[in-house]
């Protein structure tokens, strides 16, 4: 029985011709999370921040080896849910090839370009 069931997945597998896309783009999101009810979009808020969250813990960690972080938001200032969106929003007007990127790297372009940080004077 189990061979079967593998033999059948992978066979679906071999039908599908097109590229595979382990996550929506940037534009699909934004879509999604128009359309979406209360809770969707709860869900989704959710999703980018944590996404967010964990491009800071990647910069703390490029901190701590002595490495430029990604981008640079000032102690002042904190990413809401609603500013992500916004965000994105803003971005993709800005630059619609950004749209069709995965959401996950479109949000870190995103706030490269918001947030850049200061070059360190030598």
């Amino acid at each position: 029985m189990r061979t079967l069931v593998l033999t059948l997945i992978l066979a679906g597998l071999g039908l599908h011709s097109g590229p595979v896309h382990a996550e929506a783009t940037a534009t699909q999101v934004l879509k999604t999370y128009q359309a979406a009810s209360d809770d969707g979009k709860t869900y989704l808020r959710g999703y980018m921040i944590g996404l967010v969250t964990a491009y800071a813990y990647a910069n703390v960690a490029l901190k701590a080896r002595e490495i430029a972080p990604m981008y640079c938001v000032s102690e002042k200032e904190d990413l809401q849910d609603e500013d992500v969106v916004s965000l994105m929003r803003h971005s993709i007007r800005e630059d619609a090839e950004l749209g069709k990127s995965p959401f996950g790297m479109a949000l870190l372009m995103a706030l490269t370009r918001r947030f850049p940080c200061a070059e360190k004077k030598k």
